[in-house]
């Protein structure tokens, strides 16, 4: 029975991921056809695409009142997309991080951290307990909104010619086929996130683990692939920028619009023991700026990435024995 449950959430990740490409092949295409620009595309397509993975997992799981899986897939992801993803590229090839990274993107994904911290706990000092409800969820949207003006306004700068030239190699298809790539994404969407997140439960339940750990684990690590393929590959082509500007990007997304938008559409109840699992992202997030930031040449080398990669380990550790 519970390898029937993994088979069908190791399956229900995949359908997923696969759906999140699909919808954005189709989409993209059909972007390109009416000549909206790469830059455009880049922001709001690829970018929500990509993200949608971890939405959908969040959303199946406010619905299906799963508040753990909300919760651990999002602080899971962030530290995958930290210790493991930029852990795993760091061992190919050292990372130079771009100074406008290192003093906008990262202090405000750290922000976005004590954000959350703030609002999840400012109800349980209220004594009317911990959660996030609808308002808390606007207020995460609105700074994601900031986020968002911020991206076109340094998008239009020239520097990022060279990432706009990477979608302008998106291949376009006729309408039907774009559209038919649409509707098996959203097909993919909902039955891997549907998979994902029922097995999740199911296997807690079978195992006696938490809903939390689960999430932040295997689903984490599941819905952080798209990152982990993507950053990798430009690794492999030298775009050191984009992998880098891709993970510190999707944990902002992740925190601010993915917990936004959950949270809006059905309030999420937290157990307190989350808040540990809050800091430990906080901490990670402070010594990612930290270790780059005291370097002089501003990099991640192979020797800080094994680092990455053992502190990844001692998480997934101490999720276990904490469960």
């Amino acid at each position: 029975m519970i390898i029937i449950n993994i088979l069908f959430l190791l399956a229900g990740l995949y359908v997923l991921i696969k759906g999140a490409d699909f919808l954005i092949e189709g989409s993209t295409s059909i972007a390109k056809k009416y000549k909206i620009s790469p830059m455009i595309i880049g922001l709001t397509i690829v970018a929500f695409g990509t993200s949608m993975p971890e939405l959908m997992i969040n959303v199946m799981g406010a619905l299906k009142g799963s508040s753990g899986v909300a919760m651990g897939n999002v602080i899971g992801s962030n530290i995958a997309n930290i210790l493991l993803v930029l852990g795993s590229i760091a061992l190919i090839k050292k990372i130079t991080v771009k100074k406008s990274v290192l003093q906008k993107e990262i202090p405000f994904a750290i922000f976005s951290v004590l954000l959350l911290i703030l609002v999840i706990n400012s109800r349980f000092l209220a004594g009317e307990g911990t959660y996030l409800s609808k308002a808390n969820g606007y207020i995460l949207l609105s700074f994601f909104m900031l986020f968002m003006l911020y991206l076109f306004q340094t998008a239009r700068k020239p520097e990022i010619k060279p990432v706009e030239a990477e979608i302008e190699e998106v291949k376009k298809v006729d309408m039907s086929k774009s559209a038919g790539y649409i509707v098996l994404g959203i097909i993919g969407l909902y039955l891997g996130s549907e998979w994902a997140v029922g097995n999740a439960v199911i296997l807690s339940q079978l195992i006696g683990m938490s809903e939390f750990a689960i999430s932040a684990s295997v689903i984490a690590v599941g819905t952080s692939l798209p990152e982990l393929v993507t950053s990798l590959s430009a690794a492999k082509n030298n775009k050191l920028d984009l992998a880098v500007g891709n993970i510190v990007g999707s944990n902002i997304f992740n925190i601010l619009w993915i917990l936004g938008v959950t949270s809006a559409i059905r309030p999420i109840a937290i157990t307190r023991f989350v808040n540990l699992d809050l800091v430990i992202l906080l901490a990670i997030s402070i010594f990612f700026l930290l270790t780059i930031a005291l370097r002089e040449d501003k990099t991640i080398t192979k020797k800080m990435g094994i680092v990455y990669l053992s502190i990844y380990a001692l998480y997934l550790i101490s999720l276990f024995i904490r469960n």
